[in-house]
C-alpha cells in the first residue's frame, strides 16, 4: 500500500474531507435572513428567558405551550442562542451548520459501526469488502453533507428542529449498536455496553422532545437489530426488553402527556394531526405521490422551493397515485429480496445487499411519521428528508460499491470509473447546495424563484410582499399585494400588510378602511383588531382603540405587544396606575421586550418617577444598544 493510498483510508482524513465539503457548502450562509416561522419563533417571549425552560408552568396558557412542550429541546437550543448573541445571525447559523456536521460524521460512524456487527463480519475477513468500508462510508456521509436537498434543514434557521432531532436520533441508533457489539463479542462486556445504553436512552429522550419525527426510533432500533445482529431469539428478545421498552415507554409518554391509557386514547387523534381536517386516507394517498417526488429530488435535485403548490389526491384509483404506489410497492419488493438473497451469503455481494436493504427500509421509517396516515396541513416540505435522506444515502453508497470493485493499487477504493463519476457527483452537489444558500440569502429572489414554480400559492406572494417590504421597495410590495386581492379578494394578510403600509404613509384612514375590510372577511382576526386599535390611537380615538385593545387580548391574553398598547392608551389618558399594571402585564409575558420599557419609562417620567424611568431606559439599550429613542429619554430622565 503507499503512502497516499495509506492516508485516504485513515478516519482523520475523512473527517477533515467532510468538514471541508460542509463549510464549501455554507460558509456564505451566517448572514441569511430569517424567514417564515423564523421570526414566528424568534418574536416569542420563550426564548428570551431560560426561566420559563427552569419552570415550563409559566408558558402554560400561552399560544406557545404546546409547541414548547413537544419541542423543548429545540426552544432550549435557540433560547441559549438568544442568551449569547441576542438575534444576531451568525450564531444560529453557526449552531446549524455545526449540527449539520455532526449529523454527517454519526452517518459516516453508522456505516462503520453497521460493518462491525456480525451479519457483516461474517463476509468480510480480509476481502474486498473489508477495504470498501471505509469509501462506502465516506461517500455516505459526503452525499448527505453536500446534497441541496439539506439546505432548507440548515440554511432556514427554525428547522434546527429537524437537523437537531436527526444528530440525537443518529447519537441514539449509533450507541446502541456501540453497546449491541459488546455484547455481541466473545466476551459478552455487559458492564462495558451499560453505559452505551444508557447514552443511546438518553439521546432518545432528548429527540423525542426536539421533534415528533423520533417517534419512529423503536422501530429504527429493531430494523437495526434484527439485520445487523444474531437470529437467536432469546437474545433479541432480551435486549429488546432491556434497551427498547424504555423508548418505547417515552414515546407513549409524550403522545398521552403522561396520563393513563383512557387519556392516551383520547389524545391520539389529535396528537396524530397537525393543523389539518384532511382525512387519512386522502393524506395517505397524497403522500404516495409525495414521497416519490422525494425520491426525484435526491436523485435529481432541480425545482427545489420552500413553499410547494402540491395537488391533494383523494383515492388510489387515480392514476398518477395508482402509478406512485406501484413504484414504491416495488422498491419495497427489491429491498426485501435483497435482504432475503442476503440472508444465507458470506461473500461481498451479500454484504452489500443487505445494506441497500437497511437503507431502503430505514429511508420508509423515519417518513413514516409525516408521509404516511398523520395528516400535516402542509403536505410536502424538504425538510422533512433530512433522517430519511440517511438511508437513502447509505443505500446509494452501498449501490455505487457494487457498481465499481477495489484498485488494487489503492485499496479500499472503487475503480477509477466509478470514483470519477462519485466526485463528479459529488462536486455538482456541492455546487446546487451553494447556489440554493446563495438564493435564501436574497430574500426577494428567493421568494421570486419560488413564485415562478408555485404560481398558485398565494402565501409566497404574501411573502414577496413583505421580503419587498424589508428591502425598502415599499410601492413593488403595494402592487403584489394589489395582485393577491385581485387573484382573491377574500384574502386578509394582502389587507392589513396594504394598511401597514399606509400607515407608515399616514393615510391612516386608508389603513383604517382595510383593516375594517380584512375584519368584515374574519371577525375574528386578532392581527386586524390589533392593527384597527393601533390606527384608532393615533387618531387620538382612544375609548375605540382600547375597545379593539381589550378584544385582542379577550381573543389572545398572552400577547405582550397588545398590554403594552393597552397601557399607551390608558397613559394617554392620565390613568398611570392601570397603565402600570398594564405594563406589568406586557413585561411578565416578555421580559425582554424593549418596547414596554420605553414606553414605561416615558409614564414614569410623565409621573416624576425619574429614577425608575432612567432604570427603564437603561434596560431598553441594553436590550436593543443603538436604540437612539431609548437613549434620548436616558438623557431626560438624567437631566441631562
Amino acid at each position: 500500500m503507499t503512502k497516499n493510498a495509506h492516508l485516504l483510508n485513515r478516519g482523520i482524513f475523512h473527517v477533515a474531507v467532510i468538514v471541508a465539503i460542509a463549510l464549501c457548502g455554507y460558509y456564505h450562509t451566517l448572514n441569511v435572513p430569517f424567514y417564515w416561522d423564523d421570526n414566528m419563533l424568534l418574536d416569542s417571549p420563550i426564548i428570551k428567558s431560560l426561566d420559563h425552560f427552569v419552570h415550563p408552568a409559566t408558558v402554560k396558557g400561552t399560544d406557545w405551550y404546546g409547541g414548547f412542550t413537544s419541542r423543548y429541546v429545540g426552544y432550549l437550543s435557540f433560547a441559549l442562542n438568544y442568551r449569547l448573541h441576542g438575534l444576531s445571525l451568525p450564531g444560529f447559523h453557526l449552531v446549524n451548520i455545526a449540527i449539520h456536521i455532526a449529523a454527517a460524521l454519526l452517518v459516516y460512524r453508522l456505516v462503520l459501526l453497521a460493518m462491525r456487527t456480525p451479519f457483516f463480519a461474517k463476509g468480510r475477513g480480509e476481502g474486498e469488502i473489508d477495504r470498501r468500508t471505509p469509501f462506502i462510508a465516506l461517500l455516505a456521509a459526503l452525499l448527505f453533507v453536500a446534497h441541496p436537498i439539506q439546505t432548507q434543514a440548515v440554511t432556514y434557521v427554525v428547522q434546527r428542529f429537524a437537523s437537531l432531532a436527526t444528530l440525537l436520533y443518529l447519537v441514539c441508533v449509533t450507541s446502541y449498536i456501540e453497546g449491541r457489539l459488546l455484547l455481541a463479542g466473545e466476551q459478552r462486556r455487559g458492564a462495558r455496553a451499560l453505559p452505551w445504553f444508557v447514552v443511546s436512552f438518553v439521546a432518545a429522550t432528548l429527540a423525542l422532545w426536539t421533534k415528533q419525527m423520533a417517534y419512529t426510533l423503536p422501530f429504527a432500533i429493531i430494523l437495526l437489530e434484527f439485520l445487523l445482529f444474531t437470529r437467536d431469539i432469546r437474545k433479541r428478545l432480551v435486549v429488546i426488553a432491556v434497551s427498547l421498552v424504555p423508548i418505547l415507554g417515552l414515546v407513549v409518554s409524550r403522545v398521552s402527556g403522561g396520563g393513563s391509557l383512557a387519556q392516551l386514547t383520547e389524545n391520539l387523534d389529535r396528537a396524530t394531526r397537525l393543523q389539518t381536517d384532511m382525512p387519512r386516507l386522502d393524506y395517505l394517498a397524497t403522500q404516495c405521490s409525495v414521497i416519490l417526488t422525494y425520491l426525484r429530488l435526491l436523485f435529481i435535485p432541480v425545482g427545489q422551493r420552500l413553499d410547494y403548490d402540491y395537488p391533494v389526491y383523494s383515492s388510489f384509483a387515480q392514476p398518477k397515485v395508482f402509478i406512485c404506489c406501484a413504484i414504491l410497492s416495488a422498491l419495497l419488493v427489491t429491498a426485501a429480496i435483497s435482504l432475503y438473497h442476503s440472508r444465507d451469503r458470506e461473500d461481498d455481494r451479500g454484504v452489500l445487499l443487505r445494506l441497500v436493504g437497511l437503507g431502503i427500509f430505514w429511508f420508509f421509517i423515519t417518513l413514516s411519521i409525516e408521509s404516511s396516515v398523520i395528516p400535516i396541513v402542509d403536505v410536502i416540505f424538504e425538510h422533512r428528508l433530512y433522517l430519511p435522506s440517511v438511508g437513502f444515502f447509505i443505500a446509494v453508497a452501498a449501490g455505487v460499491s457494487m457498481a465499481g470493485g477495489a484498485n488494487p493499487r489503492i485499496p479500499g477504493w472503487p475503480r477509477w470509473p466509478v470514483a470519477a463519476a462519485s466526485l463528479a457527483a459529488l462536486l455538482l452537489l456541492l455546487g446546487a447546495t451553494h447556489a440554493r444558500n446563495t438564493l435564501w440569502g436574497d430574500q426577494v429572489a428567493f421568494w421570486q424563484d419560488n413564485a415562478k414554480k408555485s404560481p398558485g400559492k398565494l402565501r409566497v406572494l404574501v411573502s414577496l410582499g413583505r421580503a419587498l417590504e424589508n428591502k425598502g421597495e415599499y410601492l413593488r410590495a403595494a402592487q403584489v399585494y394589489r395582485t393577491l386581492l385581485e387573484i382573491d379578494p377574500t384574502q386578509t394578510d394582502p389587507l392589513l400588510n396594504l394598511g401597514l403600509l399606509e400607515i407608515r404613509d399616514g393615510k391612516l384612514d386608508q389603513a383604517q378602511s382595510h383593516f375594517e375590510q380584512a375584519l368584515a372577511i374574519d371577525p375574528l382576526l386578532v392581527e386586524g383588531h390589533n392593527n384597527l386599535g393601533q390606527v384608532l390611537g393615533m387618531q387620538r380615538r382612544y375609548d375605540e382603540a382600547l375597545k379593539e385593545f381589550l378584544l385582542v387580548l379577550k381573543l389572545k391574553p398572552s400577547l405582550a405587544p397588545t398590554h403594552n398598547n393597552v397601557a399607551v392608551i390608558h397613559a394617554e389618558q392620565k390613568r398611570y396606575d392601570q397603565a402600570f399594571e398594564e405594563y406589568g402585564k406586557c413585561l411578565a409575558l416578555d421580559p425582554n421586550y424593549a418596547n414596554g420599557y420605553l414606553n414605561r419609562g416615558k409614564a414614569y417620567l410623565a409621573v416624576g418617577k425619574k429614577s425608575e424611568a432612567a432604570a427603564d431606559f437603561r434596560r431598553v439599550l441594553e436590550l436593543e444598544p443603538g436604540n437612539a429613542e431609548g437613549a434620548r429619554q436616558l438623557r431626560l430622565a438624567q437631566g441631562l
